[in-house]
């Protein structure tokens, strides 16, 4: 059944009415169609998640070893007034708290430098994947603490590289350079000014998660105050089950298979490697575009309209108070599951060595826009422009919003984050029933994923 709380007018469309009708397509090929994708979207997701779950050696150090270094550093930076070399206060995570074989090792050049060479050696050498990355860890450690042969340049350059060329990576340097009775001075003089970066990009976001959670308890309040004055729901998309279903599915095996689609064009075209999220986001993005207006037989134009507030202010305020209510709500979430999801791993990896590993200022602003505005702009149609209505319409408001919110979470694929990601769900859907439209989602979605992008950047700076 169609519902007809959604009326399409001909006006409204770029087309003739007899084109842009919503997509019914004959249950005689479609059910066996949205079984076999079924089968294929099980089967990918099961791949996708058992790659993820699975302990994997990384090629350097992750978020977690860059944060261990920057007590150290800032103990440094802020009490030093001779040698920047000194002998270092204990670092404040533990080795059985790491998950990381290069982070293990970037923990124990810290522990050496504080001159418990033996306890650094052992870290350092535990448990690295074999390779040559870690070959040239250990040529460098050798020489640098223990007395072996000079390392050769590429072995520096393999060893800093995956130690994240922090402050860490530039201790070690450093001991090599003063054995070869060379100018130790201009490395931690970079280090320096990179540690401050990074002390001063996680200063300004502990201030803004104070303040923003400050504000989030206080829009709390607000909501339990102003619980009855909501605006009405929006009308449900005019669309039929069973092509929702199918353009759900055909789109989900694209995001699956847009990591490969990536690759294949970088194989061709190598020089397009450090866009290779933009490339993977732009492809399973467009096919879904494509798939929503053939379900809802719109055109573009018609589509792009529901951006529109009927008050422009009050949309951007709830966007914003939401926002700020998802900070305390997503930290105490994340203090109280911490012990299920220790063992899991950094959610968004992937995403986050990709980050990592840029270094000039045209993919990193592409990767920007993949991050802060294409992503949000294509999640907040689909979710909260499309299925959210349509589920409430069938189920109600709260099990559709909870139901839109699990989707939201589940597609994302990353077990360590499944609970933040299903709860930031439900908070975007809120925001968008509490503004009146995609405005207020669109705007939360956009600012949460730009300010974690600029701060995950600096912290890599």
């Amino acid at each position: 059944m169609v519902p007809s709380a959604y009326p399409i007018h001909p006006e409204s469309m770029d087309g003739p009415p007899h084109a842009r009708r919503p997509w019914a397509p004959d249950r005689a090929w479609a059910d066996p169609a949205i079984a076999l994708l079924a089968l294929l979207a099980l089967l990918l997701s099961g791949l996708t998640l058992a790659r993820r779950v699975a302990p994997r050696p990384g090629t350097g150090v992750t978020l977690q070893g860059r944060l261990l270094e920057l007590p150290t550093a800032a103990e440094h930076i802020l009490g030093s007034r001779g040698s920047l070399l000194p002998p270092l206060g204990a670092p404040s995570t533990g080795a059985g708290d790491l998950i990381d074989p290069w982070d293990r090792a970037l923990l124990g050049i810290l522990e050496a430098e504080r001159g418990e060479v033996v306890q650094g050696r052992r870290l350092a050498f535990g448990d690295l994947p074999e390779g040559p990355t870690a070959d040239s860890l250990r040529i460098v450690w050798d020489y640098a603490y223990g007395g072996g042969r000079p390392p050769l340049p590429e072995d520096r350059f393999q060893a800093g590289k995956a130690l994240g060329r922090g402050w860490g990576a530039a201790l070690l340097e450093a001991r090599v350079l003063r054995r070869l009775g060379m100018d130790d001075a201009p490395v931690l003089a970079e280090a320096t000014r990179s540690a401050r970066v990074r002390l001063l990009a996680l200063g300004a976001g502990g201030s803004v998660l104070v303040l923003g959670g400050l504000g989030g308890l206080g829009v709390g309040v607000l909501l339990l105050l102003h619980r009855k004055k909501v605006p009405p729901p929006p009308s449900p998309p005019a669309l039929h089950g069973r092509a929702l279903l199918l353009a759900l599915l055909v789109w989900y095996l694209a995001l699956l298979l847009s990591s490969s689609f990536a690759g294949a064009v970088i194989h061709r075209l190598p020089s397009l490697s450090p866009y290779a999220l933009t490339l993977a986001y732009g492809f399973h993005a467009s096919v879904g575009i494509l798939l929503l207006l053939r379900v809802e037989g719109l055109g573009l134009r018609a589509f792009l309209a529901r951006t529109r507030a009927p008050d422009t202010g009050r949309a951007a305020a709830w966007g914003l108070a939401y926002l700020a209510l998802a900070i305390p709500l997503l930290l105490f979430l994340a203090i109280l599951l911490a012990p299920l999801t220790r063992g899991l791993g950094p959610p968004q990896r992937e995403l986050l060595d990709h980050i990592a590993g840029l270094r000039t200022p045209l993919p990193l602003f592409f990767t920007f826009l993949t991050v802060a505005v294409a992503a949000p702009a294509f999640e907040e149609f689909l979710f909260r422009g499309m299925l959210l209505p349509w589920m409430a319409d069938r189920w109600g408001w709260l099990p559709g919003l909870l139901a839109s919110g699990a989707l939201f979470g589940s597609i994302h694929l990353q077990p360590g984050g499944l609970p933040a990601l299903m709860a930031l769900g439900v908070l975007l859907g809120s925001a968008a029933r509490r503004g009146g439209g995609l405005l207020s989602p669109l705007l939360f979605h956009a600012l949460w994923n730009g300010g974690i992008f600029l701060f995950m950047r600096l912290l890599v700076a």
